[in-house]
């Protein structure tokens, strides 16, 4: 009898372990799938609101400092108006609203760890270069909201927990436009400090050979920029064409009789405030822009044409009767114009309306 007691003494014993070590290997697993649901639908709510900040932030975007000031805010506006758990998203505008430009092309994703299609721009970014903003939130303390409290973290030895978000919107870059005239400048001949304080900035845009001009054609589709294809992109006014990333340049040499017509023709109509693509090819010297390639096409700007001349350097202007020539500034093949600064490219934004420009989220 008393070998059987000792037996079971002994195995009542081994039965305690394993029911000891079975609760502790189940908590842990309950805890587990608690807490990793937890972290799932606050990982889902913080999304939500970094997906909806970053769309209205983008939207905000035309080109100009006050264009970014207006993002920040509208970031922090749409993240407060959501939550997390029971507590409203909290971000920082000057830390989790990230301006860049984003690359459509796949070969020219290369940030990030090598293959991000979002290029920062280091700051204070220029606001004609920014093409879409980040956004990031989190529960990881800081500027954003509290670390997750972990249930049963007795059996998983950890009290806190972190999750985080980020988002990408683009489409409203830095002036959309439904439709523009198929001219180019280069970023570098806009006198910035002019813009930011809301003034016009009065431009003569010379056509005279690839290494004088300060001015170019772009075809708005994307192929070649030849006379006739530029002729017939200002006849067409804003009908069949869209522009994504990038454009074809031909120097401006060939400010014939027929587009000089075409471009009259289009003014006297429609009215002398149009928008004309701007590039970033010149290395930031005006005059070193060689309207003979392809490049970027990184905003538009609103302007109001002026005086367009002849081969003898007389302006044709628009009048009550039509199209006459006065006296123009000497300048040969030009086109005189204001930027104006103050005034968005288009409505919202952008780039020529197309399926690759809209507003929406790329990541």
């Amino acid at each position: 009898m008393t070998v059987r007691r000792e037996v079971r003494a002994r195995d009542g014993g081994a039965v305690a372990v394993m029911a000891f070590f079975f609760i502790i290997v189940m908590g842990a697993f309950v805890g587990l799938i608690i807490n990793v649901g937890f972290m799932m639908d606050s990982r889902a709510e913080l999304q939500n609101a970094s997906d909806s900040a970053a769309l209205a932030a983008a939207g905000s975007l035309d080109g100009t400092n006050a264009g970014l000031t207006e993002a920040r805010t509208q970031a922090e506006l749409y993240s407060s108006a959501h939550t997390v758990g029971a507590d409203v998203v909290k971000i920082s505008q000057a830390d989790d609203v990230i301006f860049g430009k984003w690359h459509f092309k796949s070969t020219e994703c290369k940030f990030g760890g090598g293959s991000d299609c979002f290029e920062p721009l280091p700051g204070p970014p220029d606001p004609l270069d920014v093409t879409a903003v980040r956004v990031l939130n989190g529960r990881d303390g800081g500027n954003h909201n509290d670390p997750l409290k972990t249930w049963f973290a007795f059996f998983l030895e950890q009290r806190k927990t972190e999750v985080d978000s980020s988002a990408i919107a683009v489409g409203h870059g830095t002036g959309v436009v439904d439709c523009a005239l198929p001219f180019v400048i280069d970023a570098a001949c806009i006198d910035q400090p002019i813009c930011d304080g809301g003034k016009t900035q009065t431009y003569v845009g010379v056509a005279s050979n690839d290494k004088n001009d300060n001015m170019g054609f772009v075809n708005l589709s994307g192929g070649v920029a030849s006379n006739s294809k530029i002729r017939e992109q200002i006849e067409k006014g804003c009908d069949g064409y869209s522009v994504i990333d990038e454009g074809k340049f031909q120097n401006g040499a060939d400010l014939n009789k027929q587009i000089r017509d075409a471009l009259l023709k289009r003014v006297c109509t429609e009215g002398a405030e149009q928008a004309i693509a701007v590039t970033d090819i010149a290395g930031g010297t005006c005059l070193k822009a060689k309207y003979n390639q392809s490049g970027p096409i990184v905003t538009f700007i609103k302007v109001r044409i002026l005086q367009v001349t002849n081969e003898q350097g007389k302006a044709q202007v628009c009048s009550s009767g039509g199209v006459s020539l006065q006296g123009g500034t000497g300048m040969k093949r030009s086109l005189k114009f204001e930027i104006l600064c103050d005034a968005p490219a288009g409505s919202g934004g952008g780039r020529p309306l197309g399926p690759a420009n809209r507003l929406r989220l790329v990541r």
